[in-house]
């Protein structure tokens, strides 16, 4: 020891109620064994309302990354419909957010008549709620042919054809294992199925900060898992770095103390012990460029029909179809 005493604490209350004692364990087993808070986890209970705060406009006149995600559905809705046969088109919404991306998307293939349903899927119930009533309010005619379903779209896909499958807003770089997410994507998609993807992608060969920056404090929308497991911030340093090998991006805390944590999970309390240095990661996302995410969608099966660069040049909306349903065509087009 350094002669500085270990802090002991067990989690904030709101940790037990929005945390199952098998998602505890999951918290556990992410921090002994990779030094890890589980970034899937904090999108759920107070995690909804950050993750909202970060993509919803705040009344800044800067064009917004967020924003330039969601434009490119509501912008490109010819080309996606160019990839399809004719008639209505269902659209699958994995990981709706909020519903802002799926809203644009909607308006367009209501104006060209080409509505044809819209099923959303979430593992956070509170963000579930959030889509529902945006796309409610925003289509109040169209209610009865909206689908909510709280669960986890990692584990089963409804099946279908002829759909668009949205996977939006960094949902696939911000996923433990893109690539088998992909695999598991590409075995449940129906015949003329398209797989939508926007995401955030290296466009400029480098970090997308310099390396001499030195970070800045920790979002709120990072620094959640912290706080619920009751980690002081004078206990830690935000860092935050891009890892070439991985093409990884990503934020973390520096400990500058000990610390054991008593986490309830579903075999009784469970001790996890982090040291001084350890260096805790918080968020991270893949940040690829054009040629990795190809060799990536090739990977799983799946071929890219149109690659379209969106307003901020490093968001991109890539659609892609199995190689065995295929598509009316190919269309690779940028800004």
């Amino acid at each position: 020891m350094t002669g500085i005493d270990v802090r002991v604490v067990a989690p904030d209350q709101r940790f037990q109620h929005t945390f199952s004692r098998a998602q505890a364990d999951a918290v556990a087993d992410a921090l002994i064994q990779r030094r890890e808070f589980p970034q899937e986890l904090t999108f759920l209970g107070d995690g909804a309302e950050l993750w909202r705060a970060v993509t919803e406009d705040t009344g800044s006149t800067r064009f917004s990354r967020p924003r330039a995600s969601d434009l490119l559905l509501e912008e490109h809705v010819p080309q996606l419909l160019g990839l399809l046969p004719p008639g209505p088109v269902p659209v699958l919404d994995l990981g709706p957010g909020t519903g802002r991306p799926a809203e644009g998307l909607l308006t367009g293939l209501l104006a060209a008549g080409r509505f044809g349903g819209y099923h959303a899927i979430d593992i956070s119930p509170e963000l579930l709620a959030m889509t529902a009533a945006r796309l409610s309010r925003a289509f109040p005619a169209e209610a009865g042919r909206m689908t909510f379903t709280h669960g986890d779209f990692r584990e089963t896909v409804p099946a279908g054809g002829a759909r668009l499958v949205l996977l939006t807003g960094g949902t696939l770089f911000n996923a433990a294992d893109p690539g088998l997410l992909l695999r598991h994507l590409a075995a449940h998609l129906g015949p003329g199925d398209l797989l939508v993807i926007t995401a955030r992608f290296d466009t400029l060969g480098r970090a997308p900060f310099r390396a001499i920056e030195a970070a800045p404090p920790l979002p709120p929308s990072h620094r959640l898992g912290l706080d619920l497991l009751n980690i002081d911030p004078d206990w830690y340093d935000p860092e935050r770095g891009f890892d070439p090998a991985r093409h990884e991006v990503w934020s973390g805390a520096r400990l500058n103390r000990p610390v054991t944590l008593h986490l309830d999970g579903a075999h009784g309390r469970r001790a996890v012990d982090l040291h001084t240095g350890d260096l805790l990661r918080l968020y991270w996302q893949l940040f690829l460029d054009r040629t990795a995410v190809d060799a990536l969608l090739h990977g799983a099966g799946l071929r890219t029909s149109l690659f379209q660069i969106g307003r901020v040049s490093d968001v991109a909306m890539i659609v892609s179809s199995s190689d065995i349903t295929g598509t009316q065509g190919t269309n690779m087009t940028k800004r």
